[in-house]
């Protein structure tokens, strides 16, 4: 976690122990507190009992601060299973590439690779995916047009900064680079200003 998150995550997290469910985790302590009285009361009346946990109030206070700030703390995971189907849906705040199993790596309907300001951000979950199983787009470009091979596509008109080659929205390239399965799924199109078009000017006479 880069020190930006964490200081993210101690913010939300400072935030949820100002709040009801914080002071609900006190008050429940000092709730548990009065119960275990009454039950020693009961059963061991006349004794030292009672008074000794009374006068240890302040351990069930401070029991308290430390469940409330426990339960406030944010969650980096949440899961829930499908009814009816024994499948479960993790969302999980983290690295994505150090999670085993296939990686979906979301891409455009031209499938550029190239990392630029123009189309490819280096910040991107495709942008670390070069770098980090490719080096550059070189060789990823080579295995994504040969798993492109065959697929009907649209030929854009006009000069692009990137590809002219449009797929159908859904696309999927399978990729298997270092041992790690990957697949390029085509979500988005590129946006129109990426397009550029030559502008010819004449004075007006």
């Amino acid at each position: 976690m880069t020190l930006g998150r964490c200081v993210a995550y101690c913010h939300a997290w400072l935030k949820k122990l100002i709040s009801l469910q914080a002071l609900g985790s006190v008050l429940s302590a000092f709730g548990a507190l009065w119960l275990t009285v009454q039950i020693v009361t009961f059963f061991f009346a006349g004794t030292k009992w009672p008074d000794t946990i009374r006068n240890s109030w302040m351990w069930f206070g401070l029991a308290g601060v430390g469940i409330a700030v426990w339960m406030c703390r944010p969650s980096l995971v949440v899961s829930h299973k499908l009814n009816g189907r024994d499948v479960i849906i993790e969302i999980a705040i983290g690295d994505v590439f150090a999670y085993p199993g296939a990686l979906i790596i979301g891409s455009n309907t031209t499938f550029d690779t190239r990392i630029s300001k123009e189309l490819i951000s280096a910040k991107s979950v495709q942008g670390h995916f070069t770098k980090l199983f490719y080096g550059d787009e070189t060789q990823l470009d080579r295995e994504l047009s040969a798993g492109l091979a065959g697929i009907e596509s649209l030929n854009l008109p006009g000069h692009r900064v990137g590809k002219a080659e449009r797929y159908p929205m859904g696309t999927c390239v399978r990729l298997d680079p270092q041992q790690r399965r990957a697949y390029f799924v085509a979500i988005a199109n590129i946006k129109e200003p990426l397009i550029k078009f030559s502008c010819f000017h004449r004075p007006c006479g």
